[in-house]
């Protein structure tokens, strides 16, 4: 299998276990489903940061770091770790830069998916 360009945003490992375990019928099954999570989780974090609520922010940061490191989305996890952090220290002033850059690295990382189950 030949892995997409932006590989510093991929861990490589992780996506050759998944191929390992159940192929690329596999990977594709938990693409498509992290894709579809992925925007409600998003729109549960942005909700959670207007309320305030920095508790319901760190866990839905920390449940999407999850999912990012079992897909090998190494900067999308990055970036969800700092924010799950910011947000268990109640860091507010830190959530809306970070929350800009979750939103960019979500959607790099949908096309990085996309590009890497296309037939």
């Amino acid at each position: 299998m030949a892995f997409p360009s932006q590989t510093d945003q991929l861990d490589q490992a992780a996506v050759q276990a998944l191929l390992d375990l159940g192929g690329q019928e596999l990977l594709r099954e938990l693409v498509d489903l992290f894709v579809a999570d992925l925007q409600p989780r998003l729109d549960e974090l942005d909700r959670a940061i207007t309320e305030g609520d920095n508790i319901a922010a760190a866990n839905v940061a920390h449940a999407l770091k999850g999912s990012c490191l079992y897909l090998g989305l190494s900067s999308l996890a990055d970036v969800s770790a700092r924010m799950e952090n910011s947000q268990r220290v109640n860091a507010q002033q830190d959530a809306q830069p970070l929350l800009a850059e979750l939103h960019r690295c979500a959607e790099n990382a949908t096309s990085l998916l996309k590009e890497l189950v296309s037939p």
